[in-house]
């Protein structure tokens, strides 16, 4: 596994590259380069000159704060069907119109037959500008992940001991911002992010305000989950932690663990980073995707998927042809040469950009006509209604689909006309057809034989068998 973990905060933007099993990974380089102003698209690039690598899966945290949390119960317990149920009910609640929001769901329970799901939202803008900094780069993400599942995958990998109950709440402090994240039975239950990082809460009166928070959201998950209680407080992240753990426990009156933000594991030049916590970026380094939540929008997601496809497709054949024509003492300069025109190609691709953001553009009007479902499914039901009865020796030759009135006009040939009626009982049979019309048959010469054609007119609509 190799994975390269980007998030871009206020004040810095922090980078790791982590290769090997999560059970044994292994940081390969970390860099936590400080901005000033606004983040450009020079920024990624310049940050991470010097690294080499060519391939890897690629996962950008953005901040919890810039998205919408809601809580749904829904009547399902297939996530694609919960991704659609909370895509169409969920975005009528969000303060912008459904089409401008990028969403993903994240099951938290299921039983008797229903699931409550989180339904996190970014506006399409805010999800743009975050993938305008990779544009400079060879790489793009493959995941668009919010800080809290980071928080949540490093509580999974890292932070779990036997001494913590669930529910428990991890108060993660960074730089320039706090994130609270509530976990149970292993899934995010419920996530805040504070604007004010350790400076705010360095000085007596910046704690206690901080300790005023903690309390206002224990009653914020109290509203959303009533009876839940946090049995243990997961504290990490930046400053006197440990000066921090007894005065957490007298206001909370709940056990406060310490944990450090990378764990047991060796950070580069054998020293974990001062400047800002690492937490989230190891997270999400080791996460299963199950655990994780993606706002990378779809449209991205066809492209990127179309662009594999064809790197390896073309890879593919490059290597089949060496395997025929070569002996096994040239396939490696095949092989290379291979390589170096996936590189060109990917190239090529970058210069087109503007072109797949057209096509992006395309794809996302045609989600707005996948509205349109129900239709979509019973004329899907009709073709194959058609295709999959055809009797050996009929061949459709056109196939005709009137959506406005129903209908789908079938021509096609067969060996003998007997066929043809046969198939015309057989259709008039199908309670999928309202009415079935044989317009003409008749027995034609052709290059390969006499052939009866004829043309038959299915008009949709289910009827009853006994009418």
């Amino acid at each position: 596994m190799r994975r390269i973990v980007c998030h871009v905060t206020r004040r810095s933007l922090r980078a790791l590259w982590v290769e090997g099993s999560p059970a044994r990974a292994r940081v390969r380089r970390l860099v936590i380069h400080p901005i000033v102003g606004e983040p450009t698209p020079e920024l990624l690039p310049r940050a991470l000159e010097g690294w080499r690598y060519s391939h890897g899966q690629v996962i950008s945290a953005i901040g919890r704060e810039q998205g919408i949390l809601r809580f749904l119960t829904l009547p399902s317990l297939r996530h694609d069907e919960l991704a659609q149920m909370a895509s169409l009910s969920g975005t009528a609640q969000l303060p912008y119109p459904p089409e401008q929001a990028v969403v993903d769901v994240h099951v938290v329970t299921q039983q008797a037959g229903k699931s409550t799901v989180c339904l996190i939202a970014y506006h399409q803008d805010v999800i743009d500008r975050h993938l305008s900094l990779w544009r400079a780069m060879p790489l793009e993400p493959s995941w668009i992940v919010p800080t809290s599942w980071g928080l949540l995958a490093w509580y999974r990998r890292l932070a779990r001991a036997p001494e913590a109950r669930e529910p428990v709440l991890i108060l993660h402090v960074d730089a320039d911002q706090t994130d609270l994240v509530a976990v149970s039975d292993g899934r995010l239950l419920w996530s805040r992010s504070l604007t004010e990082g350790l400076d705010a809460w360095q000085h007596e009166l910046g704690f206690r305000r901080l300790l005023d928070e903690l309390e206002r959201s224990l009653g914020g998950l109290r509203k959303d989950w009533p009876g839940t209680t946090i049995q243990t407080v997961i504290l990490t992240g930046l400053g006197p932690l440990e000066e921090w753990q007894g005065l957490i426990e007298q206001r909370l009156a709940s056990p406060v663990i310490v944990r450090s933000p990378h764990g047991d594991l060796p950070m580069p030049n054998g020293a974990a980073p001062s400047q800002a916590s690492v937490a989230v970026l190891l997270g999400l380094a080791m996460a299963e995707p199950p655990w994780l939540v993606n706002l990378l929008p779809p449209p991205v997601r066809q492209a990127q998927r179309r662009r594999r496809r064809l790197r390896e497709l073309l890879l593919s054949g490059w290597l089949l042809l060496a395997a025929l024509l070569l002996g096994s003492g040239v396939m490696d300069g095949m092989i290379r040469c291979a390589r170096h025109l996936v590189e060109h190609l990917e190239a090529r691709i970058a210069e087109l950009s503007s072109v797949v953001g057209e096509g992006e553009r395309t794809l996302q009007h045609a989600q707005l006509l996948d509205g349109i479902g129900t239709s979509r499914r019973r004329t899907l039901a009709m073709l194959a209604e058609v295709l999959g009865g055809v009797p050996e020796g009929v061949v459709f030759e056109t196939l005709t689909l009137d959506r406005t009135g129903g209908d789908v006009v079938v021509h096609g040939s067969a060996q003998t006309t007997r066929q043809v009626l046969d198939y015309l009982q057989q259709v008039r049979s199908s309670t999928t057809w309202e009415e079935a019309t044989l317009r003409y048959a008749a027995r034609r010469a052709r290059a390969s034989g006499a052939r009866t054609e004829f043309e038959l007119v299915l008009r949709g609509g289910a009827r009853d068998d006994g009418a």
